[in-house]
């Protein structure tokens, strides 16, 4: 007579503390020993692989695996709800194991188990694996709340919002009332906001630097003006004010230009030189001129007090090696069109380590005969080709 089926054997998840997981028999050899504890918890592990069909094998492996999920011991309990799925998929065939199909009459059980490798999956962030488990279960029950759940808090963390929110969409239009799915959709469509909010500006950014751009570049063409490339902060290179005038050509073009004293070493930064600028103005508020009642004080390497405002001499080399002496009264606009040469001698300034360089040395001075003599000179070996 039947007696029906054996009673279902529990494992509370303190028995295998000390024990590995899954191992199918007691280790043997002459210096192994193994406690009467240890082999009843292993038979306890192996009563769960053998006892029974593979649908109540599956199902203990699946209540093994909810204790420890209450536990938070998450990868021992996805290694239980991996063994639950092998269970009703693995079966041994002419004693080879072969990957089969299903039954329907364990779908549930098979639905179950990987969903909840997939809750398992989500406390340790592996979202693509959840997917790809909420993705079989999808295929044979479409209107799974669990599973368009879990899909659906899993593409939030991978931040593929429009897909989460299709996923909770799907999941609301037959479960309405889905607290845990409302919410997750509130988070989605937050997230896919704050996103197209910023992918907007940087996109606005981005048009706006290329205008910025556009616009330097072709007031930097029109005053004949060459940037080095080298390895110069880009925030001292020249720049329009505004950034993006609709003129950039008549626009203000800011430079730095460094004054440079040959016959001392030394320099002055003017770091904001317009070119509606003359050079006398600047040179008066760096230099002093005791005529005039400047209350400029000489610099304290000038000792022989030479370099006066009104009588000094500024020198500019251009890009083609043309010196040219530069009036105080020219603004740099009038000042890089006569560097600029003719038509077609594509001459002009430049900018080098981000700044223009003018030579400032006293009128009908020694220093200025060394320096014309230097700039001759190098011309010289130039043209000799040395």
């Amino acid at each position: 007579m039947s007696t029906g089926p054996a009673p279902r054997q529990h494992v509370s998840p303190s028995a295998f503390d000390t024990t590995p997981l899954f191992m199918r028999e007691a280790p043997t050899g002459k210096d192994v020993e193994v406690s009467e504890d240890d082999q009843n918890t292993l038979a306890a592990l192996q009563s769960l692989i053998h006892e029974g069909d593979p649908e109540e094998v599956a199902s203990n492996f699946k209540d093994q695996g909810n204790e420890y999920f209450k536990s938070r011991r998450f990868r021992e309990a996805m290694g239980f709800y991996t063994q639950g799925v092998e269970a009703l998929t693995i079966q041994s065939i002419d004693g080879k194991p072969k990957i089969v199909e299903v039954q329907e009459k364990d779908r549930p059980l098979y639905n179950a188990l990987l969903l909840n490798r997939a809750a398992v999956n989500l406390e340790l962030e592996n979202f693509g694996k959840v997917l790809k488990d909420v993705k079989l279960v999808l295929e044979t029950d479409p209107q799974s709340s669990k599973a368009l759940f879990r899909a659906s808090k899993a593409l939030v963390k991978l931040r593929r919002y429009e897909e989460a929110l299709d996923a909770c969409d799907r999941c609301l239009s037959f479960d309405p009332d889905n607290g845990g799915v409302k919410s997750v959709r509130m988070t989605a469509q937050k997230e896919l906001d704050l996103e197209v909010k910023k992918s907007k500006q940087k996109a606005e950014a981005e048009e706006k630097e290329k205008a910025k751009k556009a616009a330097l570049s072709l007031a930097l063409q029109h005053h004949g003006i060459k940037v080095l490339k080298d390895n110069t902060d880009p925030e001292h290179f020249p720049f329009l004010d505004p950034p993006t005038p609709p003129y950039p050509t008549s626009a203000e073009l800011i430079c730095r230009v460094v004054l440079v004293y040959p016959q001392y070493g030394q320099t002055d930064l003017i770091v904001r030189f317009s070119t509606d600028d003359t050079l006398g103005a600047h040179l008066d508020t760096i230099l002093p001129d005791p005529e005039t009642g400047s209350d400029v004080p000489f610099a304290s390497w000038d000792d022989k007090h030479e370099y006066i405002s009104t009588k000094i001499n500024v020198y500019v080399k251009t890009r083609k090696g043309r010196v040219l002496r530069l009036g105080r009264n020219k603004t740099l606009a009038e000042i890089c069109k006569t560097t600029k040469g003719k038509d077609g001698e594509d001459d002009g300034l430049v900018v080098g380590q981000g700044v223009i360089a003018f030579v400032v040395v006293p009128k009908g001075s020694l220093a200025e005969e060394k320096y014309l003599k230097s700039v001759k000179e190098e011309k010289d070996r130039k043209s000799q080709g040395l």
